[in-house]
């Protein structure tokens, strides 16, 4: 749904009717392109091998004198200046309107967006680490397994939204299970371990299931 008011969605849409026509379908193409490299109205474009319609649909639209060259420069604030002067609409308005299936972010917005995921995934790890108890198995592997936190952020910082929040269930399901272990000191069920081995021998409880849980995370894609 756009976020137009009324009236400024119908300048913009009549703005779109006249661009869909052939003489300037390629001409808003690259001015797309190119408003999102720029994240803003300026810079130029180039057509080039122009056919002669549209030398003559540009050079009107712009009040220009016909293009005697096949190849265009155009600059994208002599655009938005003849769209306000023609429909009192903006480029980015107009980019919308032509372009509704599209999602108009620039490339500014994506980096910003790229950032904000990665702060939150740091966030929601830290949150999963701070609620569990100290002696937890569970926070210590995070703290200082191998495929702890920081592994975890390297590996799925740059991951999709979704694939975050499925890693993140899935490291606060082995941390569950982690706690579901004995605590070092604490007597091992009969047939944990076998009671002819020498204690040296007897791999710690957060040992014998990092193997499991490393198992676990790698098996996901990523």
């Amino acid at each position: 749904m756009s976020y137009l008011p009324d009236p400024a969605k119908q300048k913009a849409q009549k703005a779109a009717e006249f661009f869909d026509r052939p003489g300037l379908s390629r001409l808003i193409s690259i001015l797309y392109e190119k408003y999102i490299e720029e994240s803003q109205v300026r810079g130029q474009i180039i057509l080039q091998d122009c056919t002669a319609g549209e030398r003559r649909e540009i050079a009107s639209f712009l009040g220009k004198p016909l293009y005697a060259d096949p190849n265009i420069r155009v600059k994208l604030a002599d655009v938005e200046k003849a769209l306000l002067h023609s429909f009192n609409c903006t480029l980015p308005d107009l980019l919308r309107a032509y372009f509704p299936d599209r999602e108009l972010v620039t490339r500014v917005e994506q980096r910003a967006q790229h950032t904000e995921r990665q702060s939150r995934f740091r966030a929601a790890l830290t949150s999963l680490i701070t609620q569990l108890p100290q002696d937890a198995h569970g926070r210590y592997w995070l703290e200082h397994g191998l495929h702890g936190e920081q592994w975890l952020y390297a590996r799925y910082k740059n991951a999709s939204i979704e694939e975050q929040q499925r890693q993140l269930k899935l490291v606060a399901n082995i941390a569950r299970l982690l706690d579901q272990l004995p605590q070092p000191d604490a007597p091992e069920r009969p047939g944990a371990s076998c009671p002819f081995r020498p204690a040296h021998q007897r791999r710690p409880a957060y040992a014998r299931c990092r193997q499991s849980s490393r198992a676990s995370l790698l098996a996901s894609p990523g």
